[in-house]
């Protein structure tokens, strides 16, 4: 399998990106790293989207997750599903001292609606 996550380094304060199955937490294809395990990253990232979608279910929200954002001191990390692949996530991992939040997620999406497997 061949994806192209290039365009990810695009994005100001690009550290790593990779795609990752959500019910297995496996990783699909991988783009940088920034110094970050991206497997380990991307497990521990579909972690994070069962708890938000448990969330949204327990609070009967009936709505789906968009995207998870988690910032840190240092890096800002976005996940977004693929609404072509049920079950695919996107990770994108951002340097926050050189990212724009507004304008990351802007181009994440795009790259999300980009990508086909």
């Amino acid at each position: 399998m061949s994806i192209d996550l290039s365009k990810a380094s695009e994005i100001a304060g690009f550290l790593g990106a990779c795609l990752f199955d959500g019910d297995t937490g496996l990783m699909l294809t991988s783009q940088g790293g920034g110094g970050v395990d991206l497997e380990a990253a991307a497990m521990l990232g579909s972690e994070a989207l069962k708890a938000q979608v448990a969330l949204g279910e327990g609070l009967r929200l009936g709505d789906s997750v968009d995207e998870v954002v988690t910032t840190f001191g240092q890096r800002i990390h976005i996940v977004r599903p693929l609404s072509n692949v049920p079950g695919t996530y996107l990770f994108v991992m951002l340097d926050r001292s050189k990212a724009k939040l507004g304008m990351a997620r802007l181009q994440v999406r795009a790259l999300e609606q980009s990508l086909t497997l």
